[in-house]
C-alpha cells in the first residue's frame, strides 16, 4: 500500500487506478466508519473544506493581507528570499534578515486559508457496520464560492452498495445540500457558520423477499434534516460545533419476529417507524504542516440528546431505552497537494466510545476514506 502511494503521489494518471484498487481491494479488510448523520462534514465544519497553507509573501499578496488584517504594518516588515521556494517569507519588524541561509531558524511563517472558486470531489470508503454488514460509500461532492473568501455553496451526492447476512441494497444515498459563510479570516484566525439541509432519497424502507431490513441496510435515513454548525480557528487549532435535527420519523418496518428460524432476522436493533433525536458535536483539532502536505488530527464529541423512538407491535410508539449518549471519535487527515489543482484526501477516524443501543445503523468499527480534490482558482 505505501508502495502505491507513492506511485500515486509521482503520477496523477494513476489517481483512478487506486481508488479503484482501494474501493474493491480493501473490502477483505472491512475499513470503515463513525457514528455521524451528517453534520460533522457539512461545509466548513468537514476536516478538509479549507486548506491551510503556508503564504508565499511576494510583493503582491503582502498588501493584499495587509487589507485583510490592519494588524500587519508593511512599512516595518521584512521579507527575506528564500532561493529554494523562490518567494519571501515574513519577519516580524525587529527581525529584518539578509542571510537566507539563517532565515528558515528565525523567521516565523505565516499560514492562511486557501478559498478556491470551485472545487469537486471525488472520494470512496468501505465500512463494517452491526452484525459484520459491508457498506461501500463512493460520494461526489461540488462546491462553489459565491462571494470572494465568504459565502460558499456545497452538494454532495452518495452512492452506496451493502450486503450482509440479510442480502444486498443499493442505491443513491441522501443529498446534503450546504453553504458556509467566513465571519472573518485573518493571519492567525477564523470563524466561519455552516448550515444545510440532508433530503432523503427513499423512506430508509428497503426491503428482501417482503422483509422490512434494519437500518444498518439502508441507503437512507429517511428523514429530512437541518445541519448548523460554527468553527474556529486559531493558529492552527480548529474548535467545531454543530447541531442536527430529524424533522419526521422515516418509513422503515423493520421489527422483531417470532418465527423459529427468525435469529438470525432478529440480532439487529428494533427501527420500525424510527424517529432520531437530536445530535449535537464538538470537535477540536490541530493541524500540521509538512512539506506542503496537511496533517490534521484531534477528538470528535457526538452526544445524541435524547432516546430515539419506534412504533412497537402494538402500534405504539415507544422510547429506546440507552440510545441516548455520547460517541467519541478519534479523526486524523491528510490533504496531499498532487500539482496547484489537484489534491489527495486521506481521513481516518475510529471511535472509542459508542452508545449502547443504535438504531439508526450507523455505527462503524472505524472509517478509512481516500479521494482526489480538484480546484479552480
Amino acid at each position: 500500500m505505501i508502495q502505491i502511494t507513492k506511485i500515486l503521489l509521482m503520477r496523477k494518471g494513476s489517481l483512478l487506478f487506486f481508488l479503484l484498487f482501494f474501493h474493491f481491494g480493501i473490502i477483505s479488510s472491512y475499513a470503515q466508519g463513525c457514528s455521524d448523520a451528517g453534520v460533522c462534514t457539512i461545509g466548513s465544519l468537514s476536516l478538509v473544506q479549507f486548506k491551510l497553507e503556508l503564504l508565499p509573501f511576494d510583493d503582491n499578496k503582502l498588501p493584499l493581507l495587509q487589507n485583510e488584517d490592519p494588524g500587519i504594518d508593511t512599512s516595518k516588515t521584512g521579507r527575506v528570499a528564500d532561493s529554494t521556494l523562490r518567494t519571501f517569507k515574513y519577519v516580524e519588524p525587529s527581525v529584518v534578515v539578509k542571510d537566507t541561509s539563517k532565515a528558515k531558524k528565525i523567521v516565523e511563517q505565516k499560514y492562511t486559508f486557501q478559498y478556491p472558486r470551485y472545487f469537486f470531489q471525488l472520494s470512496t470508503s468501505i465500512g463494517k457496520g452491526d452484525r459484520g454488514v459491508l457498506i461501500s460509500t463512493t460520494q461526489l461532492e461540488a462546491n462553489m464560492r459565491l462571494i470572494d473568501k465568504k459565502l460558499f455553496a456545497q452538494v454532495k451526492l452518495p452512492y452506496t452498495y451493502i450486503s450482509g447476512n440479510l442480502g444486498n441494497t443499493s442505491g443513491i444515498g441522501d443529498i446534503t445540500i450546504g453553504a458556509t459563510f467566513i465571519a472573518f479570516a485573518k493571519t492567525k484566525s477564523n470563524l466561519s457558520f455552516s448550515a444545510g439541509v440532508k433530503i432523503p432519497t427513499n423512506g430508509a424502507n428497503l426491503a428482501k423477499d417482503t422483509l422490512s431490513l434494519p437500518m444498518v441496510y439502508q441507503t437512507s435515513l429517511g428523514s429530512t434534516d437541518i445541519l448548523v454548525g460554527a468553527k474556529y480557528t486559531y493558529k492552527k487549532l480548529d474548535f467545531t460545533v454543530g447541531y442536527q435535527h430529524a424533522f419526521n420519523s422515516n418509513n422503515n418496518g423493520y421489527l422483531h419476529r417470532s418465527t423459529a428460524d427468525s435469529n438470525t432476522y432478529n440480532s439487529y436493533f428494533e427501527s420500525n417507524k424510527l424517529q432520531r433525536a437530536d445530535d449535537a458535536i464538538f470537535r477540536v483539532n490541530r493541524t500540521f504542516i509538512v512539506k506542503k502536505i496537511n496533517f490534521n488530527a484531534g477528538l470528535l464529541f457526538i452526544y445524541h440528546l435524547k432516546n430515539d423512538t419506534y412504533v412497537n407491535k402494538l402500534n405504539q410508539r415507544t422510547t429506546i431505552k440507552d440510545s441516548e449518549g455520547l460517541t467519541l471519535n478519534l479523526n486524523f487527515a491528510a490533504v496531499a497537494p498532487l500539482s496547484k489543482k489537484l489534491d489527495f484526501i486521506f481521513i481516518y477516524a475510529s471511535p472509542v466510545v459508542v452508545r449502547k443501543v443504535r438504531p439508526d445503523g450507523l455505527t462503524r468499527k472505524f472509517i478509512a476514506q481516500i479521494g482526489i480534490k480538484y480546484n479552480i482558482f
